[in-house]
């Protein structure tokens, strides 16, 4: 997979109704994206669950209940630092494995920027 220019974060403001957040940048894990309801980070299964979720196209926040016309929603990523990949001497190279890394490199130097 390749990972196009994103800015891996969005707001909205609750109107009452709509109770679907949606988001479009890739992620590696599903886990790796976050919703902060005003200011406060949520947990997911609480206030909201991630629907529709696919690693390369982003998902939906959606909200049990509408969030009102004074509720900020932030929804964002927030890749972990960490870098897995051991290359092995005299073992073929793992292109997949290492493009996989490249990609994680890149969404983390994605939200340093966005931040």
């Amino acid at each position: 997979m390749t990972v196009r220019a994103e800015i891996p974060y969005i707001e909205y403001v609750g109107n009452g109704e709509a109770t679907d957040f949606p988001f479009s940048w890739s992620s590696g894990d599903p886990g790796d994206n976050y919703v902060l309801f005003n200011t406060e980070l949520q947990i997911e299964g609480i206030l909201y669950e991630l629907e529709e979720y696919t690693a390369e196209h982003g998902g939906i926040m959606r909200f049990n209940e509408p969030p009102t016309t004074e509720d900020r929603i932030v929804v964002f990523r927030d890749t972990p630092v960490t870098q897995e990949v051991d290359y092995e001497e005299g073992k073929p190279f793992p292109a997949e494995t290492h493009e996989r890394q490249m990609d994680k490199d890149t969404r983390i130097l994605q939200e340093i920027i966005s931040a």
